[in-house]
């Protein structure tokens, strides 16, 4: 399968590409955070929840002659769980260190269909309409420019290919704010989560008609906490913004404590689009 693609760089990535929709300073806050957070990351309990990853997979209803690309794939979770079900697996990452993780998965799983590059959101190395499936898990909110890569995502998809993007989503109210302030002070590559309306619109404003589902990635402080790589006045910021969250929903997302732990949920939407 690998013979069929026809690759628009084959040198890896260009620095140069990538600061064409994020600034040098964001990039190389992505490179950073992500260099640190692949391992924990990889082993986060919201990040690796069975359920969520199959019913993004089910979403893109991929069929067994199929080629998927995941982009931003991380340690490779979801491009793993989808290959099972493809002929052919790729999964694009900027971040060396995620890319590592998700070779280690894929070998310890045993999955022979599945392929890495490094590359960047903005500019796929992959010539037009090579994928049947394209998807997406909780990246966008570490873009600067997220229509500039669902527009990369329908370049590469073939007609009739399916585009999935699963991400947490901002409440539509003023708790907004405190939610991105916090997650900002957590972890510097975020930018902002987007509302749900504002990620329907990016897909219609490129032709693309979406359906939506939700799902929810519950999590705990202490785990949260030990996978953020900032400075220990964020980290007390952070705590005290779930503690008062869990008192007044000041996060704009379920937050409650259980003994001495706290816990929350992130709320994910999942949209779909034909392309």
């Amino acid at each position: 399968m690998a013979a069929r693609f026809l690759f628009v760089r084959t040198r890896g990535l260009h620095w140069s590409s990538w600061r064409t929709a994020q600034s040098d300073a964001h990039a190389t806050k992505i490179l950073e955070q992500f260099t640190l957070q692949a391992a924990p990351f990889a082993l986060a309990e919201p990040i690796r929840h069975a359920g969520v990853l199959k019913a993004i997979v089910d979403a893109a209803s991929p069929l067994p002659t199929d080629t998927s690309l995941d982009i931003a794939c991380g340690p490779g979770l979801l491009t793993c769980a989808t290959a099972p079900r493809v002929a052919t697996a790729w999964g694009v990452d900027f971040v060396p260190a995620m890319l590592q993780e998700a070779k280690g998965l894929q070998e310890s799983l045993g999955l022979r269909n599945v392929h890495w590059l490094q590359g960047d959101a903005y500019k796929l190395p992959f010539a037009d309409g090579l994928f049947d499936v394209v998807t997406s898990r909780l990246a966008f909110h570490h873009l600067q420019d997220p229509a500039a890569a669902v527009k990369e995502m329908k370049r590469v998809a073939r007609p009739g290919g399916r585009l999935v993007v699963a991400d947490i989503f901002s409440p539509p109210d003023e708790r907004a704010s405190t939610l991105h302030a916090m997650e900002l002070r957590r972890d510097p590559s975020h930018v902002r989560f987007l509302r749900v309306d504002e990620l329907e619109s990016i897909f219609h404003s490129l032709g693309l008609a979406t359906t939506k589902s939700w799902h929810s990635l519950e999590g705990d402080l202490d785990s949260l906490i030990a996978r953020s790589f900032t400075d220990a006045d964020s980290i007390a910021y952070v705590r005290a913004e779930f503690e008062r969250a869990a008192d007044t929903g000041s996060l704009g997302l379920p937050v409650w404590r259980r003994g001495r732990e706290v816990r929350y949920v992130q709320p994910m939407v999942l949209l779909t689009a034909c392309v």
